[in-house]
């Protein structure tokens, strides 16, 4: 669990708020904490695309913000799922005359797999034939996001460098939106 400390920015945003902050500074806070929270997902998405080779849209669909910071509780909470491998066809899989490359990683070359095909009437997904008869087939998969956050403890790296800057962006913004209503009267 993360606290920091932006006892400074509140202070501010209480200024601001004037006679009005008994009333709204805690709804500000937590308006500042759930944008905050909802930036950290796409810096985690982030973290992990510069590690698979996919589309961080895929990798979004299993970073979630599962608690909201509210006026009674000024947490936010963002979770990624303990996903299963994503099929070979988010990988830019292509089929070849003799089998199916993919890039499953950005920092090592293609793979090969050897009788393997892209299923058309199936999703697109790869499978590969288990004996010389024409079923069962196997279908493939490559890596998952969790495990590639957990292996290379990205949610620590995205929670030490980019979370507590991003929640003090966030307190000034709601300080400046403040102001701005003061002085439109």
């Amino acid at each position: 669990m993360l606290f920091v400390s932006v006892k400074g920015k509140v202070n501010q945003l209480a200024k601001a708020l004037g006679d009005e902050a008994p009333k709204r500074l805690k709804k500000e806070v937590a308006s500042a904490v759930n944008a905050a929270a909802k930036r950290t997902q796409n810096l985690l998405a982030k973290e992990v695309s510069k590690e698979l080779a996919t589309s961080q849209k895929v990798i979004k669909e299993g970073i979630s913000v599962t608690k909201k910071a509210t006026q009674d509780s000024l947490n936010a909470e963002v979770t990624q799922k303990e996903s299963q491998r994503l099929s070979l066809k988010r990988f830019s899989a292509q089929q070849t005359k003799t089998g199916v490359r993919y890039k499953v990683s950005k920092t090592q070359g293609r793979k090969f797999v050897k009788s393997a095909f892209k299923a058309m009437t199936l999703g697109e997904h790869i499978y590969k034939r288990e004996g010389k008869t024409r079923l069962p087939i196997q279908k493939l998969h490559g890596a998952s996001p969790w495990g590639v956050t957990v292996k290379n403890k990205l949610d620590e790296v995205v929670t030490n460098r980019d979370i507590k800057p991003e929640l003090i962006k966030q307190l000034d913004r709601r300080i400046k939106a403040v102001n701005f209503k003061k002085s439109q009267g």
